[in-house]
């Protein structure tokens, strides 16, 4: 900076001459600046971020703040924050190569410090059987940063907003204690969870159907209150169950008694439905003759005693046994004979009965023989012509000639064994049906001498897999003579 003198000199070949400005140019320094400073916000909780903005004049090229909280920046704009609470005064030094100047604002930035939290919470459910699932929810306010839980059965948890499941009756205190820098508060909510035991359950079911042939197939329906957890069901046939919901298959004729324990962690209960399923023996499949002592054909049986009653169904899945079809019956010895008419029981059966005490005593073999033609003389095949000897013991009956008899054991598991005979030289086939009528085995198809012989079967198809538990058929054919029994396998 100054006062400046100017001269020019100007010159040719003639000469030179001078001219001196003085104090012609004048150079002044530009001010030394002038510091200020806004900021925003200037008021506000811990943690306060403050932006600093520099409004000095003069061009100042450095600066130096000081925040009143032992902070300092160089920075032209700087950004700090306050972490603890109080009144900061800020100072501005703004310089350049003329100077310094330094802006100071007492009190400029005022930090609060937030209160401590208010603890407060809600729950749902908050009542209801065992297990009882509550989910928590933090409703406190002052801007808590960590919660403490207590449910009062001795669990606790650490999360905002928590869920806990109550294993055990009772009425249960919850506290939260919410909690943030500048303290602590606890709510505490007294039996504010109520958890009831649900009662031991009641039980009951249904079936469908509960009566029919066998096999009986039957749908069990759990009606139980009082939410058990487990079931035992028995079915009156040696069979059980534990689903709550089973089916089962009645393999053998009878009245069952079946009962149901329901129980849950409060106790069991059990219902008893005395003869609740009834199944009888319909008539097999294919044509043949059963003799049984009991009216429901529910054995069938091949020795009788004097006080007994033969009863003998006649069966057959190709002739209908109805009022137009023609029926006799014969009792033979010898040559002399007995017939007469006989009343049909039942479309597709053909039933009648003979006491054994009735049977002449004198006589060692008689032949009883029923044959059914239908109205244009088509006759049942084979007719059931069946010996029956007397004796001191009882009687014993077989199929004239040919037979097949109930296999052993019955039921079984794995092999039973099946025996028949033969009366004369015939090809015989020997075949297990399912309960569809779908063949499942050929245990035998060749041609035999007279005689009596014995299969066995071990449970599986003809592809070698084993087969499921179930009622099945085994079925003779040696020509005319065909005969059909049933048996159950039970895994």
């Amino acid at each position: 900076a100054g006062t400046f003198t100017v001269a020019l000199t100007a010159t040719n070949a003639q000469g030179s001459n001078t001219n001196t400005k003085v104090g012609f140019i004048t150079v002044t320094a530009p001010p030394a600046p002038t510091a200020d400073f806004s900021a925003t916000p200037t008021s506000g909780n811990v943690p306060l971020a403050v932006n600093f903005t520099d409004l000095s004049t003069g061009a100042p090229t450095s600066w130096a703040w000081t925040f009143g909280d032992g902070a300092t920046s160089t920075l032209q704009n700087p950004s700090h924050t306050y972490t603890g609470a109080g009144t900061f005064t800020v100072a501005l030094t703004a310089t350049n190569a003329q100077g310094s100047n330094t802006n100071t604002k007492v009190g400029f930035i005022t930090v609060t410090a937030p209160p401590a939290p208010t603890a407060d919470f809600s729950a749902t459910p908050t009542s209801g059987n065992v297990p009882l699932a509550v989910n928590f929810t933090d409703l406190s306010t002052g801007a808590p940063t960590s919660w403490a839980w207590t449910f009062g059965d001795g669990a606790t948890s650490t999360l905002q907003n928590p869920s806990h499941t109550y294993s055990g009756a009772g009425t249960f205190t919850v506290a939260l204690t919410a909690t943030n820098a500048q303290g602590s508060n606890t709510n505490t909510k007294v039996g504010f969870i109520t958890v009831t035991s649900p009662p031991a359950p009641t039980a009951e079911f249904s079936a469908s159907p509960t009566s029919g042939n066998v096999p009986l197939a039957v749908n069990f329906t759990d009606l139980s209150t009082g939410a058990p957890t487990s079931w035992a069901w028995t079915f009156g046939d040696g069979a059980t169950s534990t689903l709550q919901n089973p089916s089962h298959t009645y393999s053998v004729a009878g009245s069952f008694t079946v009962a149901l324990t329901a129980t849950n962690a409060q106790g069991s209960n059990t219902n008893t439905k005395v003869n609740f399923v009834t199944v009888t023996s319909g008539p097999p499949a294919g044509e043949g003759f059963i003799l049984s002592k009991n009216a429901d054909f529910s054995t069938d049986d091949r020795t009788f005693f004097t006080t007994d009653v033969i009863h003998m169904m006649i069966f057959s899945d190709v002739i209908d046994f109805n009022d137009n079809k023609k029926r006799q019956w014969d009792m033979q010895s010898g040559g002399g004979a007995t017939s007469g008419d006989l009343t049909n029981n039942l479309d597709g059966t053909y039933t009648f009965s003979l006491a054994v005490s009735s049977l002449p005593g004198a006589s060692t073999s008689w032949d009883w023989s029923a044959r059914v033609e239908d109205k244009n003389g088509n006759r049942l095949r084979p007719s059931a012509v069946v010996t029956i000897t007397t004796g001191s013991l009882g009687i014993s009956a077989t199929q004239k000639g040919f037979n097949l008899l109930q296999n052993y054991p019955n039921p079984f598991n794995p092999t039973t064994e099946i025996s028949f005979s033969v009366g004369h030289a015939e090809n015989v086939e020997l075949t297990v049906y399912n309960v569809m009528g779908q063949v499942i085995k050929t245990l035998v198809d060749r041609s035999f001498a007279p005689g009596s012989y014995t299969v066995t079967w071990n449970g599986v198809d003809d592809n070698g897999a084993p087969v499921a538990s179930g009622m099945y058929f085994y079925r003779i054919k040696a020509g005319e003579f065909v005969l059909t029994r049933k048996m159950a396998l039970l895994k």
